[in-house]
């Protein structure tokens, strides 16, 4: 199993993600998975932390950056819940003309589901990638 097959599944009892080296933390996660059955400690998940606290501070232009980021990471993955949930947040930030390219890239992923497909597809991975680097110019320009 690789990483991103790791990420897809999320964290549980034994898979832990960590967003940085805390020695501290990542200690006693190892001590605790010592003292069970064992797991997986996954250094560089944050994504899903900075857009929590970009929209605690109410700064919609990044919390768009990681709602992008994380909905174009699912889908490369092929978790198309996971996608559709990053792109209905994307949705509520998006500005201007990619407004109506991420509702329409919501809508496809979430039909995508109704038929229950597990894979994005080509066409609709490009079209994410598009949008995803579009927010992510908005972001830098800030």
């Amino acid at each position: 199993m690789n990483v991103c097959e790791l990420i897809k599944l999320g964290e549980n009892e034994r898979i832990e993600f960590k967003e940085n080296i805390d020695v501290k933390r990542i200690l006693e996660t190892v001590s605790a998975f010592a003292n069970t059955y064992g797991g997986l400690i996954i250094l560089g998940v944050n994504y899903k932390n900075e857009l929590k606290r970009s929209i605690t501070v109410n700064d919609a232009p990044r919390a768009a950056f990681y709602a992008g980021k994380l909905m174009l990471m699912f889908l490369k993955m092929g978790n198309l819940k996971e996608a559709y949930k990053y792109a209905s947040d994307l949705k509520f930030y998006a500005r201007g003309e990619l407004t109506g390219d991420v509702e329409a890239l919501a809508e496809q992923i979430k039909v995508r589901l109704e038929e229950g497909l597990s894979f994005a597809g080509e066409e609709l991975l490009a079209k994410a990638e598009i949008i995803a680097h579009k927010v992510s110019l908005g972001f830098e320009k800030l």
